[in-house]
């Protein structure tokens, strides 16, 4: 039987970072869906799949790779799945993967959020369609708001998964060992 573990969240929580560093110690495979809806079944960004196709496009991309894990799960593979933010929250997504593995609501407060997101902006130079950093790195407040805003929506899905952490003041090692703890 297979084990998955689910990390959900708001982006910037640390869902990719973290389920990187827990696949490699477990020797589980990882998957990211936003990674993989650009670079499986896309072949483009978000950013763009949101610009020529909008967010129901998207959506459409994101049942794709839930069903992709749902088989790979079925087939007995061990996975760490850093899903997109909003994955969980539309149709009954939250559901299925809590029915395929263990799901881990990476919570974070809103403020260290904005600063990991423009942090990574400044590195990557991707936006997040939903939060247009690009515009938010000259009204870091604006984005705060946005992030709040987001946080209302999904808060009361994300609180469904069967465990929380919460990752505002733990290192990258600290999340990982309270995962591995369950």
């Amino acid at each position: 039987m297979s084990q998955v573990l689910i990390l959900i969240g708001m982006p910037g929580s640390g869902k990719t970072t973290v389920g990187q560093g827990l696949a490699r110690e477990l020797d589980y495979i990882f998957i990211d869906t936003d990674e993989f809806i650009e670079q499986e079944l896309a072949k483009k960004s978000i950013e763009k799949i949101f610009e020529e196709e909008g967010e129901e496009a998207f959506r459409r991309f994101e049942k794709a790779v839930l069903q992709h894990i749902l088989v790979l799960a079925t087939k007995g593979q061990n996975l760490v799945v850093a899903t997109g933010g909003g994955l969980p929250i539309y149709q009954d997504n939250l559901a299925k993967l809590s029915a395929t593995g263990t799901t881990f609501f990476l919570d974070c407060q809103s403020e260290i959020l904005a600063k990991r997101l423009l942090d990574q902006f400044e590195r990557q130079k991707q936006d997040r369609p939903l939060l247009d950093l690009a515009s938010a790195k000259n009204d870091p407040d604006n984005l705060n708001e946005k992030l709040l805003e987001l946080v209302k929506k999904r808060g009361e899905t994300y609180e469904k998964a069967h465990h929380r952490i919460d990752t505002t003041n733990l290192s990258l090692s600290e999340v990982v060992e309270r995962l591995k703890a369950f």
